[in-house]
């Protein structure tokens, strides 16, 4: 798979997962919240992308929307956030095309960091 393509299947995958995680079909406008600064936005997102694998990965008999749920609760705890700040901020991004290509292989860079540092701890 191509990285471009691997960058925007992440990108509609994540935005799936957090549209799947709530409740009803609000419209989110970035004018409306917070822009969050590009490096800390880059954290987030690779901290949803390792959650995405965590939900994937959840046995067949869990209740993934709440394992959803409560990983996604957690990175915006985590960061100060709310579900419709990142939902925000990814668009506001992802509009931007060259930005939002350096901005996705930043987010891979970040996960495979942590994942080199996950499999050195074995």
């Amino acid at each position: 798979m191509s990285r471009k393509l691997h960058i925007a299947f992440l990108c509609g995958a994540v935005m799936l997962f957090i549209a799947g995680c709530g409740s009803g079909t609000t419209q989110y406008s970035e004018t409306q919240y917070r822009i969050i600064d590009k490096d800390t936005m880059i954290l987030i997102m690779a901290e949803c992308y390792i959650a995405e694998g965590e939900i994937f990965y959840a046995p067949e008999d869990s209740d993934k929307q709440a394992v959803c749920a409560q990983l996604y609760s957690n990175i915006f705890h985590k960061h100060g956030i709310t579900k419709e700040e990142y939902i925000a901020n990814t668009d506001y991004y992802m509009k931007k095309k060259d930005e939002s290509d350096i901005m996705m292989q930043n987010v891979m860079s970040k996960v495979e960091e942590k994942r080199r540092t996950l499999n050195e701890g074995e």
